[in-house]
């Protein structure tokens, strides 16, 4: 082959490559720009078309959403004008009657029916701003009061939810002469509000704000209160005569000749309450906390008392004879002159209670605690008391004649001249006391206390050297002829003296925290010639006292 030929035929093998079933890379090329043009112009056409889309949809929510709201301003708008219209009516009408009747709308029965039906009717119908303008019209024209003889109108079965009160009266915040029973009223407020002559009676209130209110002869006899709000209030001659109260609160009130007899209440406080002359006799109590509260003059006879915490309360003459009290708590109570006379008492708590001259004669007691209480002059006469504890009790003047003592624990209690006399009680039952000098039993058995020297060891059997440290002189002993039990010391000689020394430990006869008061008391009979020395020394062996007798 000629060298030019192949030459040739080399670079066609170089080209080779460049070509695609025929078609040259140039040419492929071209073909791929001729196709992005339009390939670029149809997605992009595709973007603007789903913009539009959106931008249509949202446009046709917001048409949307603006007609609902513009209807539901014109029902609103529509729903205003009917029921001004409606108020505006039904105040022509009632002051028609009014006028027809010689301004009484309950003058005759028919005038009467017909005002009560209209007014329940616009209290259906209105909103709770509204209906306050009712019920003001009709308490500004007198006629939710009695006046000259002719009876408040009769709203009963009335429904008022969300009303503010405190808007009723021309004289803001006081209501004075007004007659709203048998009504439901839910969510209403009459905070600060001062009220007198009102009868709420036979009403039933649903989250009632009466919040630092004023009430004086307010009635809410045979009313429901549930979640009502009374706390810093003050009451005077209010009535809750057969009332049931649920959740309520009254703390920080002062309730003065106030009436809660046959009430009924559950989870209510009354905690740091001042009470007067208020009766809750025969009442149901459930859940109550009275902490702190004072007491003066109150009634809880034939209460039914359960779950009651008067912790830290004060009780000045406060009744609860014949009562039933149940998980009771009394503790650092401070009780003077109450009678718990034929109670029944279980689980009740009076540890640290102060309970002086208190009556608990007849009172059938179970699992009582009185822990450290002060129960001086205390009647327990005829009292049937078991599985009780008065340890560490002061319980002096104590009577406990003719009473029935099973198992109680008088550990460590002060027991000095108690009267034991006719009670069923064992003698070892009192061992354990602090003191028991003087205490009365069968009338005719005087207890005294342990003999402090000799370790309670004064028979003429005791060594003198097991007990005395004779300093000098010699001493004998023998019977005394005044009594046989107690031994008398003489000389031997009685031209002779004698020094004799005992040290008596204190520390551990009793607690001085819990009888700061306490003393040892030395009784001694002695001859002319004899004198005794006392001498009270610290725990730091410093002298304390010093006395000649």
């Amino acid at each position: 082959m000629i060298p030019q030929e192949k030459s040739t035929q080399k670079d066609r093998l170089l080209f080779a490559p460049r070509q695609l079933f025929g078609l040259r890379l140039g040419d492929i090329l071209k073909f791929m720009s001729s196709l992005l043009l339009p390939l670029a112009l149809g997605v992009f056409t595709v973007i603007i078309t789903f913009q539009q889309q959106n931008a249509a949809k949202q446009q046709r929510d917001e048409d949307r959403k603006s007609s609902e709201l513009q209807r539901e301003q014109e029902k609103s708008l529509e729903e205003q004008r009917y029921k001004n219209e409606a108020l505006d009516t039904f105040i022509k009408d009632m002051g028609k009657l009014l006028k027809e009747n010689n301004g009484f709308l309950t003058a005759n029965r028919v005038t009467a029916t017909l005002a009560r039906v209209k007014t329940l009717n616009i209290l259906r119908e209105l909103d709770a701003q509204r209906n306050m303008r009712v019920i003001r019209f009709l308490y500004e024209a007198n006629q939710l009061a009695e006046v000259d003889g002719h009876s408040p109108l009769d709203l009963s079965a009335a429904e008022l939810r969300d009303m503010n009160f405190r808007r009723l009266s021309i004289i803001k915040m006081k209501i004075t002469n007004l007659s709203l029973t048998g009504v439901f009223l839910s969510n209403a407020t009459f905070a600060g509000v001062d009220m007198e002559y009102v009868d709420f009676a036979t009403n039933q209130f649903d989250n009632v704000n009466f919040f630092s209110d004023y009430i004086n002869n307010v009635s809410f006899s045979f009313t429901r209160l549930n979640n009502s709000n009374f706390s810093y209030g003050k009451f005077r001659n209010a009535n809750f005569l057969f009332s049931s109260l649920f959740n309520v609160n009254f703390s920080f009130s002062a309730l003065i000749n106030t009436h809660l007899p046959s009430t009924q209440i559950e989870h209510g406080n009354f905690s740091f309450t001042q009470l007067f002359n208020v009766s809750f006799s025969s009442a149901q109590l459930d859940h109550i906390n009275f902490s702190f509260a004072q007491f003066y003059h109150v009634d809880f006879s034939s209460c039914l008392l359960a779950n009651i915490s008067f912790s830290h309360a004060r009780f000045v003459d406060v009744n609860f004879s014949s009562a039933t009290l149940q998980n009771v708590d009394f503790s650092y109570a401070n009780i003077n002159y109450a009678d718990f006379s034929s109670a029944q008492l279980l689980n009740v708590n009076f540890s640290f209670a102060i309970l002086p001259s208190t009556n608990f004669g007849g009172t059938a007691a179970s699992y009582v605690e009185f822990r450290r209480a002060t129960c001086i002059a205390v009647l327990f006469s005829s009292a049937i008391l078991s599985e009780s504890s008065f340890r560490h009790s002061n319980i002096k003047h104590a009577s406990f004649e003719d009473a029935k003592l099973n198992n109680v624990d008088f550990f460590r209690a002060n027991l000095y001249k108690a009267d034991f006399s006719g009670a069923e009680i064992e003698d070892s039952n009192l061992q354990s006391a602090l003191s028991t000098q003087d205490a009365l039993k069968d009338d005719e058995t005087v207890f005294h206390d342990r003999n402090l020297l000799n370790d309670d060891q004064y028979d003429c059997n005791i060594s003198l050297d097991n007990s005395w440290i004779l300093q000098t002189g010699n001493v004998t002993k023998r019977m005394s002829n005044k009594s046989n039990i107690s031994c008398q010391f003489t000389l031997q000689l009685h031209n002779e003296r004698a020094t004799m020394l005992q040290r008596i430990n204190l520390s551990n006869k009793w607690d001085s925290s819990t009888w700061p008061n306490s003393r040892a008391v030395l009784r001694a009979n002695m001859s002319d010639g004899v004198s005794m020395r006392l001498k009270g020394i610290k725990r730091n062996c410093s002298a304390s006292a010093k006395e000649i007798l």
